[in-house]
């Protein structure tokens, strides 16, 4: 006998497009403090909600990835990581959800960054990984990205993360959207999250894309699972 089929809810739906969720993560020296909700680092509670926090029968239990793969639209997604401080490091290339090993993701958020905060530099890497990937898309299956970027500092590398922002929402402005006019969505989104008090605010929202009605797509996160749960909203948001 084969295996038995899943129960009609959890059928993933048709693959009509493709959608990356591109994570950019803050791994400087700050993320060794301690979270004053759970005690973890914020380096180890970012990485336990995001990677390694097991699945149950509660569907909203879970870490990012685990609520992805168990997604109806689990066959659209695709997962890419990225780290930074003072350089920026391709943890993940752009991957179908369904190759994404969990512990081949879990690392050590601390162990190869500084104490410096690069975000322009970061901005600019996953841009151009995005722009890589979207090239390479199918004429019959759109792209999309979603740029999840969080910081608990602000730039202290010299770069210029607004100047690099504005020039990404300008190229996608000005770029018609992929896909049927249905779907109404430009091909890439930038969604940023501030990781506790001392996070640079005004920065974060003057990166983040706009919603339809003007708002920035945006949080102030105290833990990591707040955090998981705003990269979530931001990408069935962007959907």
């Amino acid at each position: 006998m084969g295996a038995p089929a899943l129960p009609f809810e959890e059928l993933p739906f048709p693959k009509t497009h493709e959608e990356l969720a591109l994570l950019v993560l803050d791994g400087s020296g700050s993320m060794a403090e301690r979270e004053p909700r759970t005690g973890l680092t914020k380096a180890d509670s970012v990485m336990f909600h995001l990677v390694r926090e097991p699945a149950s029968e509660n569907p909203r239990s879970g870490s990012l990835l685990a609520r992805l793969q168990r997604s109806r639209n689990r066959s659209s997604f695709w997962l890419g990581i990225l780290a930074f401080s003072s350089r920026v490091e391709q943890i993940l290339p752009p991957t179908p959800l369904s190759q994404v090993d969990p512990q081949s993701v879990d690392f050590d958020l601390l162990s190869r960054f500084g104490d410096n905060t690069a975000i322009g530099r970061a901005l600019e890497e996953a841009d151009r990984v995005a722009q890589l990937w979207l090239a390479g898309a199918d004429p019959k299956l759109p792209r999309f990205v979603t740029i999840l970027l969080m910081s608990d500092g602000c730039e202290t590398c010299g770069t210029d993360p607004v100047g690099v922002a504005q020039r990404i929402h300008a190229r996608v402005a000005a770029t018609p959207p992929p896909g049927p006019a249905r779907l109404n969505r430009p091909a890439l989104v930038i969604a940023t999250a501030a990781y506790g008090d001392d996070a640079d605010e005004a920065t974060l929202q003057a990166i983040a894309s706009r919603h339809p009605g003007g708002q920035p797509m945006f949080a102030r996160v105290q833990t990591g699972a707040e955090l998981r749960d705003f990269f979530l909203r931001s990408i069935s948001t962007a959907a």
